[in-house]
């Protein structure tokens, strides 16, 4: 991450609206920059730790890949979706700022707490306590949210231990470990369930029936060419 860009200088405000965190590393989000029919740009995320390294704060921009966006915004209007189709591009245009607190304990629990509100629709794996709050959220107020449940849950299980995260080496590990807690999540529920697709397709709940069937589709697609 550039030390010019806007999401190098909102992190350093971000550090600097936290006493005591220390730069960890930038990494990129594999799961957006190399997704060929993501809507979102390449993603690079801003990691810091608390100075007892008991809590990893994240930061990285939501941005549009505008060619395509407006590839689906010519599919919805071709699908006479004349009104929907244009408020999902003109809202799909912001850029946010997406800032997220975690804690990983060595009972291989979690607790996050962010302002990612679109990512509500996906379900975590049952070890994640996961608290999401609306764009825009203040920093504060979502480390504030966190640190009183961290210490609430420390409370009522004394021997539960957070795992300290300080080095890219740590980091590594813990995102390591919670990837294959999400694929196994994933796998059981048969990697999306309608219920998360009816949710994601809220705004356009129309959608939500064949946007599951053409996922379906594929995943069986993707099943059979496996076993060729």
């Amino acid at each position: 991450m550039s030390a010019s860009t806007p999401a190098a200088r909102a992190a350093r405000t971000l550090v600097a609206n936290m006493r005591g965190y220390r730069f960890v590393a930038d990494v990129e989000i594999p799961e957006v920059s190399s997704m060929p029919g993501s809507v979102m740009a390449p993603a690079m995320l801003r990691v810091m730790s608390a100075a007892d390294g008991t809590v990893v704060a994240s930061y990285y921009q939501v941005r549009p890949r505008l060619a395509r966006r407006l590839q689906l915004l010519l599919v919805g209007l071709l699908n006479l979706r004349w009104l929907a189709a244009p408020r999902d591009f003109a809202a799909g245009l912001r850029m946010r700022q997406c800032v997220q607190f975690h804690t990983e304990f060595d009972d291989g629990s979690a607790l996050a707490t962010g302002n990612a509100q679109a990512s509500a629709a996906i379900t975590p794996p049952p070890s994640v306590e996961r608290h999401l709050f609306a764009w825009g959220t203040s920093t504060a107020t979502l480390l504030d949210a966190h640190r009183r449940r961290l210490d609430a849950i420390v409370a009522s299980a004394p021997c539960l231990r957070p795992i300290v995260v300080r080095t890219l080496g740590d980091l590594a590990s813990m995102q390591e470990r919670q990837n294959a807690r999400k694929a196994a999540h994933r796998a059981q529920v048969g990697l999306v369930t309608e219920a998360e697709v009816q949710r994601w397709c809220a705004r356009f709940p129309k959608l939500a029936g064949p946007v599951y069937a053409e996922v379906v589709k594929l995943l069986a697609q993707e099943a059979a060419s496996a076993r060729r």
